[in-house]
């Protein structure tokens, strides 16, 4: 049985209609839930010590952790880099996979705003492209437990071009 620990959101609802029709015979845990609109410290602790009690429930079950290969300095990656290491070192069968930035309503709300000053590059993937890693990573049982994987590399000013264009049409 594979279940998904919250599945809200895009990705969330784009993974509940794939894991639906694959049958396995081990229980997997795909934990998909964190706050990730509030950066404070107390939010993303309290996201870190509901992931904590939920690894000690599930130690001998394999939990599959959707984490962020970004590195911003700030509450939301620290909190999510200690939730990986706390998952490899307690639990039997842990799979962690560090996504980059998905393309969906995230993104897109975000450069919608044209007072945001783009900088630098992005690197993007698509959600269909992260539920293919996902599922893909879940049902191996490789050695190596924490996987980052590689979106494509795109001009935040480009991307933000593109959304503007399609706003404006």
């Amino acid at each position: 049985m594979i279940k998904l620990i919250n599945g809200r959101g895009q990705l969330g609802e784009a993974l509940k209609n794939k894991v639906a029709n694959v049958k396995v015979n081990e229980d997997i845990y795909i934990y998909h839930t964190w706050n990730i609109d509030d950066k404070s410290k107390q939010t993303q602790e309290k996201e870190y010590q509901k992931f904590i009690n939920f690894v000690k429930k599930n130690t001998n079950k394999k939990i599959v952790f959707i984490s962020t290969s970004l590195q911003k300095d700030n509450w939301y990656t620290y909190f999510k880099q200690l939730a990986e290491a706390f998952l490899l070192m307690n639990n039997k069968n842990p799979v962690i996979i560090r996504f980059p930035s998905l393309i969906g309503k995230g993104i897109y709300s975000a450069f919608k705003k044209s007072n945001l000053s783009p900088y630098g590059s992005i690197e993007l993937m698509s959600i269909k492209e992260a539920v293919n890693i996902i599922l893909e990573k879940s049902l191996r049982n490789d050695k190596i437990k924490n996987h980052h994987i590689s979106g494509e590399t795109v001009s935040a000013k480009n991307i933000q071009q593109l959304i503007l264009f399609g706003k404006n049409s």
